[in-house]
């Protein structure tokens, strides 16, 4: 599927209707997303919400699995409810 395209992602979703959706697509390599920043937020952001958006929709809970590169890094040992706020276009 193409995670920036919603009839894409949502038809995808339709056709498997699945019970869990375990999200792990993203573009993870920090130079490959500074590089690219618009491909880096149609596939990490906008595919993301597309994912949570079809997962409400079809009553599927949702999994999401990102790294520990989200958070600004000043203290470590981060849990998912940290706000987030790294300093790259991954981020």
């Amino acid at each position: 599927m193409d995670l920036g395209n919603p009839e894409s992602v949502r038809s995808a979703f339709e056709a498997a209707d699945p019970e869990m959706i375990i999200h792990t697509a993203a573009i993870a390599d920090i130079d490959e997303c500074e590089e690219h920043p618009e491909l880096a937020w149609r596939t990490n952001s906008r595919g993301t919400r597309l994912v949570s958006r079809a997962a409400d929709e079809l009553g599927s809970k949702m999994v999401h699995i990102s790294t520990s590169n989200v958070f600004d890094g000043a203290r470590g040992g981060y849990v998912e409810t940290d706000p987030t706020g790294g300093a790259s276009v991954y981020a």
